[in-house]
């Protein structure tokens, strides 16, 4: 699958697990979501435009498998693709090595919740136009 973006992350000593020399999973899932806010940004659409209309993007849901060891070294956190299913955007995501090598595939579901309400609300217009998105209702 072609990436429609690419976000590289230098892995190095501190972010690596003492007792597996490698990076632990929780570790990966965090690797995972800076590649899908500098996605974001590179869309210029910083999380901050939408926290000061009290509008958050939150994470429903995430579904990681793990086929290879995240070591020392260059890595990229990719968006693969973004679909829209009524409230929910769907996020294909993985975690490449420098060669290549897929080490983590992820989908995401993120909703748009407001900070006022404290629920799920739809998502804004202002951020559908700034996604590239293929949807599917």
């Amino acid at each position: 699958m072609l990436s429609m973006f690419s976000h590289e992350i230098e892995i190095n000593d501190s972010m690596l697990s003492n007792a597996y020399g490698h990076v632990h999973h929780a570790e990966s899932i965090k690797l995972i979501e800076q590649g899908r806010n500098a996605y974001l940004v590179s869309k210029g659409l910083p999380h901050e435009s939408l926290h000061t209309e009290n509008i958050y993007i939150v994470v429903t849901n995430i579904h990681a498998e793990y086929l290879r060891e995240v070591k020392k070294g260059k890595h990229f956190s990719r968006v693969l693709a973004l679909m829209v299913k009524g409230k929910n955007i769907i996020v294909t995501q993985d975690l490449i090595k420098e060669s290549g090598k897929v080490c983590v595939k992820a989908e995401v579901t993120l909703v748009c919740m407001s900070g006022t309400l404290r629920r799920t609300v739809a998502i804004p217009e202002k951020l559908l136009s700034f996604l590239v998105i293929s949807q599917d209702n």
